[in-house]
C-alpha cells in the first residue's frame, strides 16, 4: 500500500547534503554528494553509498532545473533501505 501523501516528481542530478552536528548520526562533519531520485512537498528520495542514520538531521542543497542555483532545505532521515550499497534514503523536510 502506498503511504505517500504528496505527488512525487523525478529529481535527476546530484544533491548536496551537509551536517556539522556530531549528535546527528552523520559520518563526519562536512558535505557529501548524493544522487537525487524524487521530490515532493514533504521531502525527497536519494541514493547514497554512505549509510545514514535514521533521525539524522541534514541540510540538503537541491538543484533547480535549468539554473545554476540550489535551494537549501533542512531535512530529517526517516528511513534507510536495508541491504547493500547504494542505499535508498527517505528525507522529510523540517519547517
Amino acid at each position: 500500500m502506498e503511504r505517500r501523501r504528496n505527488e512525487r516528481k523525478a529529481l535527476t542530478g546530484p544533491v548536496q547534503l551537509e551536517s556539522g552536528l556530531p549528535e546527528s548520526g552523520w559520518p563526519a562533519p562536512g558535505r557529501i554528494e548524493v544522487a537525487g531520485i524524487d521530490l515532493s512537498l514533504g521531502g525527497l528520495g536519494i541514493q547514497t553509498n554512505i549509510l545514514l542514520e535514521e533521525s539524522a538531521v541534514v541540510r540538503a542543497l537541491i538543484p533547480v532545473s535549468g539554473c545554476q542555483v540550489s535551494v537549501p532545505a533542512l531535512a530529517q532521515v526517516v528511513w534507510v533501505s536495508s541491504g547493500r550499497q547504494p542505499f535508498r534514503v527517505g528525507l522529510r523536510f523540517l519547517v
